[in-house]
Parts: structure tokens; C-alpha cells; sequence
């Protein structure tokens, strides 16, 4: 676990989110009183800079809180998963011929 900036955050899924303010304000009050208590999660991309996984609500609060760092879990991409374009495309491309 690490601590990192807040800006250093994409929040790239944040639009796929319900927003709901009363949950953020209960969220910010818990922090102001014992602290975040489970980290965030996020990919690293970049030598300095994260997407947001899991955690945009703890990230709202603690800048509700006006706090500048957040407690991350950084998950590191792996290579082995990751699948060309052109080779999924070129898969999708063969079933359409069945």
C-alpha cells in the first residue's frame, strides 16, 4: 500500500457512478474521525500516475475533508493478460464469417 496524490488520480470510471451526496457527507464524516480506513484501488499507468479502480466514493470524501492523499493498493498491469487489438479484432472478424 502507498500513499498518493489525489491528482495523480485518473478517475476514468467516475461517470459510470451514482452520485449520492448524503453518502459522501456520512463517508467524510467517518474520515474526520477515524481516518480512512480501507485504501483505494488503483492501476498503475505511468511512472507517476494511477486510474481509479475501486474507492470514488472514499475519493470524494477525502476531498470533501480536503485532504491532498489517499491511501492506494497499487495493482501493476500484467503483460500476459493484455491481448492485442488487431488480434481481437481479427478473432471477432472470424466468427462473423460462421
Amino acid at each position: 500500500m502507498k500513499e498518493i496524490e489525489i491528482a495523480r488520480l485518473h478517475l476514468r470510471y467516475a461517470h459510470t457512478r451514482i452520485h449520492r451526496p448524503e453518502r459522501v457527507s456520512s463517508l467524510a464524516s467517518s474520515i474526520e474521525r477515524f481516518g480512512q480506513i480501507i485504501p483505494v484501488i488503483a492501476l498503475r499507468q505511468g511512472v507517476d500516475s494511477f486510474v481509479l479502480i475501486d474507492g470514488y466514493l472514499r475519493v470524494k470524501a477525502m476531498m470533501r475533508c480536503l485532504r491532498d492523499t489517499v491511501v492506494a493498493e497499487i495493482q501493476h498491469p500484467d503483460p500476459d493478460r493484455a491481448q492485442p487489438r488487431s488480434e481481437g479484432g481479427q478473432q471477432n472478424a472470424s466468427l462473423r464469417d460462421l
